[in-house]
């Protein structure tokens, strides 16, 4: 057998005779790297090390940023300012870490604590979501981060407390009622009492959408406010996409104004077109005032010396989405079926339809039992 023929590593590269080094470039995982030495065996060395070494592990906030760059832009804009929050606490609590080295155990202690802190459920939910959708994401990279998602082993704790918005009572649906007409404002209100309709999707409706022939309401597309301005969008799920019953008393309100198109909003701007955020807002407190539905908050401001002092401020007292509940409320008092309310309240769960029922429910077993109490009081006490 001959001797193994001598590897030429000097014609493998360039040669700078003013320094006296050789030198090459090459692309390692997407980057162009620059390589020099004297000798070029010392060279070929160095780009086969280069070439072979494992890719470097990101940290958290590296596949967070690369995460936000790609993802964040197909999340709808309600949800990301409901994400902004979760994210900053991840990356506050992981941020410097190598993302295959969080486990199980630090997203559970994550959710103890912010279980600890009095967080409601919601938002606990909010948290894991986002990490889930980061490690995800992670996992999916080519080359992977990292090959299992630590969040599928952690559940929401229950018995968190719940936000929730209480749906107006008797008195308060009979002023809205009762102002229907008399008040700036008082359709829209209105109209959300009795259709269910989310804020951006009655924004959203034009009188093209008002179908009296067939006695229904067609929900094809909303309005959410990006940055103080309305954009067009889509309802909030594909089953929000929906008709909802054109009630007679509502019908009596909807009245085309004789020069308007069949494209007009029926609440526009005043020079027309969709109501920016906040004219939608002035328009909202305004309302509030006008028919007694206000709250007062104090607020510390400074005067011109910079001395605090505390400004008693009104606030709405009603929201447009409580209106919402109180048109699912009435529809379980009502006794429709629950199928039919998912329908018309545009809900992709049938679940939340139901907790609907059962907080109506709830709210009306206290008032009979309230009711049974001054019964008893006025006549055995």
């Amino acid at each position: 057998m001959g001797r193994p023929k001598k590897v030429d590593y000097a014609a493998m590269f360039s040669y700078d005779s003013k320094t006296g080094l050789y030198y090459c470039t090459r692309t390692i995982r997407g980057t162009k790297k620059k390589f020099r030495a004297r000798d070029p065996k010392d060279l070929y060395d160095k780009v086969q090390a280069a070439e072979e070494a494992p890719e470097p592990v990101p940290t958290f906030a590296q596949v967070a940023e690369e995460w936000k760059e790609k993802k964040w832009p197909t999340i709808r804009y309600k949800t990301q300012e409901c994400y902004v929050a979760p994210l900053k606490r991840a990356l506050d609590e992981y941020g410097l870490r190598k993302i295959d080295s969080i486990n199980a155990a630090d997203i559970e202690r994550i959710i103890q604590r912010m279980k600890a802190q009095g967080f409601s459920s919601q938002t606990v939910k909010d948290q894991k979501a986002v990490l889930h959708m980061i490690f995800n994401f992670a996992i999916a990279h080519d080359p992977p981060y990292l090959l299992y998602n630590p969040c599928t082993a952690v559940k929401v704790p229950r018995g968190l407390p719940k936000k929730k918005r209480d749906a107006p009572d008797d008195a308060v649906l009979k002023t809205i009622t009762r102002n229907v007409d008399t008040v700036d404002f008082g359709l829209f209100a209105y109209l959300l009492l009795f259709t269910g309709c989310r804020r951006g999707e009655a924004l959203a409706l034009t009188w093209d959408d008002i179908d009296a022939q067939n006695g229904v309401i067609h929900v094809t597309k909303a309005y959410s406010f990006q940055n103080g301005r309305a954009v067009l969008g889509t309802p909030k799920t594909e089953s929000s996409s929906r008709d909802v019953p054109l009630l007679l008393p509502l019908a009596a309100h909807l009245c085309k104004p004789e020069t308007a198109k069949g494209s007009d909003l029926i609440f526009q701007a005043k020079g027309g077109g969709p109501l920016c955020e906040s004219s939608f807002k002035r328009r909202w407190r305004q309302y509030c005032i006008d028919i007694g539905m206000t709250k007062i908050t104090p607020v510390e401001k400074k005067d011109k010396a910079g001395k605090p002092y505390i400004q008693q401020r009104i606030d709405p007292a009603l929201t447009p989405h409580q209106l919402r509940h109180g048109y699912a409320t009435l529809i379980v008092e009502s006794g429709t079926l629950a199928k039919y309310a998912q329908g018309w309240l545009g809900h992709a769960d049938i679940h939340t339809t139901l907790q609907t029922y059962t907080d109506a429910r709830e709210r009306k077993n206290l008032r009979e039992t309230k009711k049974f109490a001054r019964y008893m009081k006025k006549n055995y006490s």
